[in-house]
């Protein structure tokens, strides 16, 4: 990063006498100093070298400045280069023009040096301030984009800011789709169990300053086909002086995992052969059962049921045939009891 005493400056101006005298005062100051007589050899020379600050005389033959100061700006290396006009020209025409060409600032001739001087000392700082700004954000997408977790984060008003690369897998949206979307548009989600929609409780994070994560169990929908079990939680994002700016929400897919864990607690509750609760299930579903009616004020009912002469069957078929007709008589009362 450049330093203020170490800035390299272009000095753009068909007038020999101005252009040297620019030249020599900027020297003086301590900064890399080269020149050009038109705005084309400013682009060209901008192309070539990248300076730090370009000080353009806005009327000039071949290419005037406020054209070159237009093209140059346009170019996407140049979108933090400071260009400070210099102008005889105080019409306000002339001013709305270099502004609009994405001119920094001006300065009317003839040039005030100690004026000059502190212009471009702030113009500096101010381009330097902003680079850090820069750089910091950008480590700071970089690491987002390298952590296994999807990230979003939003502004004060709930509205989408951005979103890394597993964001981006796990809810389709790019970072430049979703921008300025609420929220839930584009991180929609839905209660496992009820399938119904769930609200994210971004305003705990925004208005409350509090964090926050969804306890029940829910599917992140993509392209509202796809879905993904997700575990989630959010924080609010503060300035330096503790003002809630923003919010981030941090989830990752945890569909292998559910499965797994939702497998693991069939198994330790159902019987491996016919499906229906093992006697230990059995015993506690009875038990709610048996509590629900004095709760509630329902009612239940108790069936009892034997297989008759099965022990014909595995003894004349064999027990595989048993087994079967066991998972066979369990099937056919699961359905009938759900219907």
């Amino acid at each position: 990063m450049m330093t203020s005493n170490s800035a390299h400056i272009l000095v753009v101006d068909d007038a020999p006498l101005t252009r040297g005298l620019l030249e020599q005062a900027l020297r003086k100051y301590g900064y890399r100093v080269d020149t050009a007589q038109n705005g084309q050899q400013a682009i060209d020379y901008f192309l070539a070298h990248h300076p730090d600050l370009i000080l353009m005389d806005a009327n000039m033959p071949v290419l005037d400045g406020i054209s070159a100061c237009a093209r140059i700006k346009a170019l996407p290396e140049a979108k933090y280069l400071p260009i400070l006009i210099v102008t005889a020209l105080m019409e306000r025409e002339w001013v709305d023009r270099a502004y609009a060409a994405g001119a920094t600032d001006y300065i009317t001739k003839p040039v005030n040096l100690d004026v000059l001087r502190n212009r471009i000392h702030y113009i500096l700082q101010a381009k330097q301030a902003e680079e850090a700004l820069f750089d910091e954000k950008e480590k700071a997408q970089i690491t987002l984009a390298s952590i296994c977790d999807g990230v979003i984060t939003t502004d004060a008003k709930g509205q989408v800011e951005y979103l890394n690369p597993v964001a981006t897998n796990l809810t389709g949206w790019t970072t430049q789709a979703a921008q300025g979307l609420p929220l839930n548009s584009v991180f929609c989600i839905i209660d496992e169990k009820t399938q119904q929609p769930v609200d994210i409780p971004m305003d705990c994070c925004l208005e409350e300053g509090k964090q926050i994560k969804i306890k029940n169990p829910i599917l992140l929908h993509r392209d509202r086909i796809n879905r993904f079990a997700i575990e989630d939680s959010g924080a609010p994002i503060r300035d330096r002086h503790g003002k809630v700016i923003g919010a981030v929400l941090v989830f990752n897919d945890v569909t292998e995992k559910r499965k797994m864990t939702q497998a693991l607690a069939y198994r330790a509750t159902h019987d491996a052969l016919t499906g229906l609760y093992n006697r230990d299930e059995f015993n506690l579903q009875l038990e709610l059962m048996l509590q629900a009616p004095r709760d509630n004020n329902t009612e239940h009912a108790l069936l009892y049921m034997d297989l008759d002469q099965f022990k014909i069957v595995n003894d004349t078929c064999g027990h595989e045939a048993g087994d079967q007709l066991l998972k066979d008589v369990s099937f056919l009362m699961k359905k009938k009891i759900e219907a």
